[in-house]
């Protein structure tokens, strides 16, 4: 029995990862989130454009990644919110549309749906519309119907349609259409090379692939069932288990990512025997590339686009856009100068010319720490005098006189034991001993605890017993191992003894933050802090009670700490009301850290926490201001507390190397891009070897100081990122033989 037939439903597929159109464009506000070629962003333009079909709905397809912007941008003429599905990660346009199948038949009726990329401009949206309006009978019949564009040039960017003998010359010429011609499409032809480019266009009845779409929903069903079977299974399953919160709907990350990675072109059109071209009567650019983008601007009487900010003398075929500088082309022809993000791109015009701009590379972020960042610690923070390291310097290099705090002199102690193993540093064995010293000879209380604070002269002032800081000793002693592991024993079996005899609740409870705090438990980020702790020693030592702790902490993460409706952590795990619960996307970076190193396989049963931690630290927890990580959420709202640190940035770097090393797609985009802000934000406008640690809502910095504690997390994240990716790659960053 055949379903009943819906009217039109409109899906805007805008999940672009902001490669290209560099430097303007990038990961955190890629193209169809700029305003290119009118006052409106490209998505606006998009949902302008079908406003005039008079569709049942419109919906948008997006990166999770990218909610805030589609909230922005995502709005009819008349304010309205439109629907998002938000893809957790990128899959390919396939897992996309099969998610667009799925929601169109969730409630058992038939469809038409128009898929539509929102990097396009359609100049005539009357002609589009009407071209639109015409082509549903042959979507009715039950063909794939696919807009086709007549070639302008021998374009290496595109795909191509090559269809039947069925039109004629001269009306394929023209690029002429008739209501009742739709024409059977004989090949497809992805990206060809300029020669067989040359060939392709001389033929009439060649088309490039627009990636415009119109079939039933019911179609597209059974075009999926038939050829790519495991993409509907995971669109599916993903659907019926998303989150859903007022317009948003994000499918369930560990459902989602059981979909292979491919283009709709691919994985069902080019497979399908029923898809049909209707040759396009609206003028149409594929806006990918500087070329492209020049082509659609309105440019003065020498054919070129000049911006604000900018001045062109004598010039021909020049497109000039800045955000900053100033900008000036004398005796200039058939370039692009595109000033944008601290950066500048100089470019003949050419349809290739779009590829992507230098980011910040892996040797790049390690050369910054081995040659400027560990010396200036090596020569600044020392306290040579008064034992342990300086808690705070200025951005010349000056101890700040303020109270040290255990935490500060074991990550320090860490760092530079890492630099040993490593060989970042020359002085670094001398420097790891003398923490170490610190901790044995000024720290250790009388009961083989240690103190939580000094003086800035070492003297103890707090005398309290800390689990974050007794982790942390436990993680530092692991680091010790390799460069003095009688010193390494001593400290870790003593941290592991006062975290066990002190600071444990009854089973099944954990760990209390503090010998005074009663029965009440330890924050979730204490706990998060043990058991990276735990994960280290019984790593490096083999050590039994460790190990068996890990596993009492990741039991605890499942049963109390992580909130499955709300997809997050809560800081205070014993809070009752999850809705007003506070929760770090720092820590949830962390969290992830530590799920996919004891997972390892990426395919055990805390899989699914580390897909929605990522989920909800890449949203919610990203300020769509700066494209970093809040400080502090409570709910889906920042807390009082609000702008950015740099171990936040830092441990979303590290995550995405997590999440990279389990196969997420695209992990490359997703490392670049976190490296990216973590040097653009806050290293590099900061003095040499040193960073702004806290920014403002706006981005601006907020520090008068340098925090020594903060230096452990850069240093892990950099040591993961050095060691991802292909061993040539990571043997460079990490100044290793191959």
């Amino acid at each position: 029995m055949e379903k009943r037939l819906n009217g039109l439903g409109v899906y805007i597929l805008a999940g672009g990862t902001g490669e290209r159109l560099w430097p303007l464009s990038t990961p955190d506000i890629p193209k169809q989130f700029l305003s290119l070629i009118s006052e409106r962003t490209l998505l606006e333009d998009s949902i302008g454009r079908f406003e005039l079909l008079e569709a049942e709905f419109t919906k948008i397809i997006g990166c999770a990644a990218h909610v805030p912007l589609i909230t922005r941008h995502g709005k009819t003429g008349c304010g309205k919110q439109l629907e998002a599905i938000l893809e957790p990660e990128p899959r390919g346009t396939a897992m996309s549309v099969a998610l667009a199948v799925v929601d169109a038949t969730a409630e058992g009726g038939d469809r038409l749906l128009l898929i539509a990329p929102s990097d396009h401009d359609i100049r005539d949206n009357a002609v589009f519309a009407r071209q639109v309006a015409d082509a549903q009978a042959g979507a009715l019949a039950g063909n794939l119907v696919l807009f086709g564009i007549p070639p302008k040039r021998a374009d290496t960017g595109f795909g191509y349609v090559e269809t039947a003998p069925k039109l004629s010359e001269r009306s394929a010429v023209a690029g002429r259409w008739k209501s009742n011609e739709f024409l059977p499409v004989r090949r497809f032809v992805e990206k060809p090379d300029a020669e067989e480019a040359r060939h392709l266009v001389s033929n009439p009845r060649v088309f490039w692939n627009s990636g415009l779409f119109l079939f039933r929903a019911s179609v597209g069903e059974r075009l999926f069932a038939q050829h790519a079977p495991q993409i509907l299974s995971a669109a599916r399953k993903s659907w019926r288990r998303a989150k859903r919160k007022r317009e948003m709907c994000v499918p369930d990350p560990t459902l989602f990512r059981q979909s292979p990675v491919a283009s709709f072109d691919r994985a069902i059109v080019e497979k399908a025997d029923n898809v049909n071209l209707v040759p396009a009567a609206f003028d149409w650019f594929d806006l990918g590339t500087w070329q492209s983008i020049h082509d659609s601007s309105q440019k003065d009487e020498a054919r070129s686009f000049v911006g604000e900010r900018c001045l062109a003398e004598a010039c021909t075929n020049v497109h000039a856009r800045s955000d900053g500088p100033e900008v000036i082309l004398r005796g200039a022809s058939d370039i692009a100068v595109i000033a944008a993000n601290d950066r500048v791109l100089v470019s003949r015009l050419d349809p290739s010319a779009y590829r992507d701009g230098p980011r910040v590379s892996r040797r790049d972020a390690h050369e910054w720490m081995v040659q400027k960042a560990f010396p200036f610690w090596a020569d600044n923070c020392v306290d040579w005098r008064y034992g342990g390291f300086h808690e705070q310097l200025t951005f010349r290099g000056k101890p700040n006189p303020v109270a040290k705090r255990l935490r500060t002199m074991v990550r320090q102690t860490y760092v530079f034991a890492k630099a040993a193993q490593n060989g970042w540093h020359p002085d670094a064995v001398r420097i790891a001993l003398h923490g170490a010293l610190f901790l044995s000879q000024h720290a250790k209380l009388s009961t083989g605890s240690y103190a939580a604070k000094f003086d800035a002269d070492s003297t103890i002032i707090e005398r309290s017993i800390l689990l974050y800081d007794h982790a942390l000793l436990l993680l530092a002693s692991a680091a010790l191992w390799d460069v003095e592991p009688l010193e390494a024993k001593m400290l870790g079996n003593s941290a592991l003894s006062i975290i066990q005899n002190e600071l444990k609740l009854e089973t099944g409870k954990g760990y209390r933050e503090r010998t005074d705090s009663g029965s009440r438990p330890a924050l979730a980020g204490s706990h998060m802090h043990l058991l990276d702790a735990c994960l280290a020693w019984s790593e490096r030592t083999g050590c039994g009670k460790a190990s068996e702790i890990a596993e009492q902490i990741f039991d605890l993460l499942q049963s109390r700490i992580f909130d499955a409706d709300e997809w997050i952590i809560k800081e205070d795990f014993s809070a009752k009301n999850s809705a007003d619960a506070v929760w770090s996307p720092g820590h949830h970076y962390e969290w992830i850290s530590l799920i996919v190193r004891h997972e390892k396989t990426g395919i055990g049963p805390l899989r699914p926490l580390a897909d929605k931690l990522w989920a909800t630290a890449r949203t919610a927890g990203t300020s769509p201001r700066t494209g970093l990580a809040r400080w502090e959420m409570q709910g889906n709202a920042p807390t009082k507390t609000r702008g950015s640190r740099i171990w936040m940035q830092s441990e979303a770097l590290r995550a995405a190397v997590a999440m990279g090393r389990i196969e997420t797609p695209d992990a490359s985009v997703l490392i670049n891009q976190a490296r990216e802000k973590l040097f653009k934000a806050h290293i590099a406008p900061a003095s040499e070897g040193v960073w702004f640690d806290q920014l403002n809502e706006d981005g601006s910095p907020a520090s008068s100081v340098v925090p020594a504690s903060v230096f452990y997390h850069i240093v892990r994240a950099i040591e993961a990122d050095s060691r991802f990716g292909d061993p040539v790659e990571s043997a460079i960053a990490a100044e290793r033989p191959v």
